[in-house]
């Protein structure tokens, strides 16, 4: 349920996008072929939402590290010394370093924006479909970074469940995709990206967590030590 389902979603979702021409009809609802704009462009409340929606990870993230440096002087703190690292390696590799840096930079797939059937001058690529040569300068479309800063807020999941708080872990899964979604929303939405850019930038959020909290062995004798050394302290 943590890795094959999402996997097996994934993988039918991706051929699904790249054998049909779903991710060009579904941008079709929010653009307007007589005036060639983008009908959703200037909504302020989509606007709003976009500019906001990398907040929740960066605090959540940071503070991780904020945490995690604490705890090497706040006895209370040491329990959650790993998590707090965690959260901020996270942020660093895959809403940052994988999605904004090593994918978006060398994909070269265009923005829906750019692409002839909405306008623009460039080829419109299907999903998993590059132009390595082209790289940066050919398109930063996949996958979507505002995206990917959304479904970070999930991260939580894979470190509670470890520690068999299933609820709020639960909890941080629901709200991470729903904001997650809503923020890739609003891209596809003022044209920016492809639906098939955010389900990419779902992967490598939830994916990367999963094996990043594996390598992290949340919930073993080592856990168990420090919350014993916590509560010691107080």
């Amino acid at each position: 349920m943590v890795w094959a389902l999402p996997l097996a979603l994934l993988v039918v979702l991706t051929a699904l996008f790249r054998v049909t021409g779903l991710d060009v009809l579904i941008l079709e609802f929010f653009y307007d072929p007589d005036t060639g704009a983008w009908i959703y462009k200037r909504n302020p409340a989509l606007n709003v939402y976009n500019d906001a929606a990398q907040w929740p990870a960066l605090v959540l993230g940071i503070g991780g590290l904020l945490v995690a440096a604490a705890g090497f002087w706040v006895v209370r703190l040491r329990r959650w010394r790993r998590s707090g690292c965690y959260l901020f390696l996270a942020l660093v590799l895959f809403p940052g370093l994988v999605v904004n840096t090593v994918l978006k930079d060398r994909t070269g797939r265009p923005r829906p924006e750019d692409t002839r059937p909405f306008g623009g001058e460039r080829e419109l690529l299907k999903v998993l479909e590059f132009d390595f040569e082209g790289g940066r300068e050919a398109g930063r479309s996949f996958p979507s970074g505002h995206a990917a800063s959304g479904f970070f807020i999930l991260t939580p999941y894979f470190i509670l469940r470890e520690w068999r708080r299933y609820r709020l872990a639960r909890l941080f899964l629901a709200v991470g995709l729903v904001h997650g979604l809503l923020t890739g929303l609003c891209r596809v939405a003022r044209g920016e990206h492809f639906p098939s850019d955010v389900l990419w930038s779902w992967a490598v959020v939830y994916f990367g967590g999963y094996l990043l909290a594996k390598l992290f062995r949340f919930g073993s004798r080592r856990d168990v030590e420090d919350e014993a050394g916590a509560a010691a302290a107080s």
